[in-house]
């Protein structure tokens, strides 16, 4: 009895042994929309700290700001300006660290409306861009739009299959990107040239963000 209790003793721990030495399982992998949340919370917690005042008289030297400088700007102006696109969120951080960096040093730079913004900037549609995984498209083409050659789908302002990674969008205004949603409450990132944090999270019911004008555009790479 007692050569049998130990012989299966010796059983157990050494499959605890084997167990122990496995590799563990690997991960799944990230879902289209995992991925998607990943960007927009990229950019939406990254934070910055001017050596001197920006153009556009907002970002004040030795003030930290959760957000990244909104501006309007074109792919296809001279200069590098667009965040994500031209400008990696790297190379945006360590100009900041520079006192000669054109971030300083150009107080002539206008963007395409003529105003004076940070030399490095992003709009609303840019965000959202960058953040479902397009080419950069403006509010008046984002429902031209497709990803690997799968086209996202505009309705008509019908928010009854509104769902996480939608876009909501007025051609020509303003866009946002839906990450949540519970009961009649749409939640959403944006970039707003309005108020800081340009870069935030909020919400809005239903009801108000189709009485404000927004139309759905269903991204379908994330189904």
């Amino acid at each position: 009895m007692a050569k049998k209790a130990l012989g299966a003793v010796a059983l157990l721990l050494l499959a605890l042994l084997a167990l122990a030495a496995a590799p563990p399982s690997a991960a799944p992998p990230p879902t289209a929309l995992a991925e998607a949340l990943a960007r927009a919370d990229e950019v939406w917690s990254f934070s910055f700290t001017p050596l001197f005042d920006l153009p556009g008289g907002i970002y004040k030297a030795g003030v930290t700001y959760h957000e990244v400088p909104y501006g309007q700007d074109s792919i296809d102006r001279a200069g590098d300006h667009l965040l994500l696109f031209e400008v990696p969120l790297e190379r945006f951080a360590a100009e900041l660290l520079d006192p000669d960096s054109v971030l300083y040093t150009d107080t002539e730079y206008r963007d395409y409306r003529g105003l004076a913004t940070p030399y490095y900037n992003l709009d609303c549609s840019g965000y959202v861009s960058y953040i479902v995984g397009l080419s950069r498209h403006s509010t008046a083409n984002l429902s031209m739009a497709a990803i690997d050659g799968t086209e996202l789908y505009f309705g008509n302002a019908d928010y009854s299959d509104i769902r996480a990674g939608d876009i909501l969008n007025i051609a020509g205004e303003h866009t946002r990107w839906v990450w949540q949603i519970e009961g009649d409450r749409v939640y959403y990132y944006e970039q707003r040239g309005s108020g800081l944090p340009a870069t935030r999270k909020h919400d809005n019911t239903i009801a108000e963000l189709q009485s404000a004008g927004y139309v759905v555009i269903h991204v379908r790479a994330f189904d």
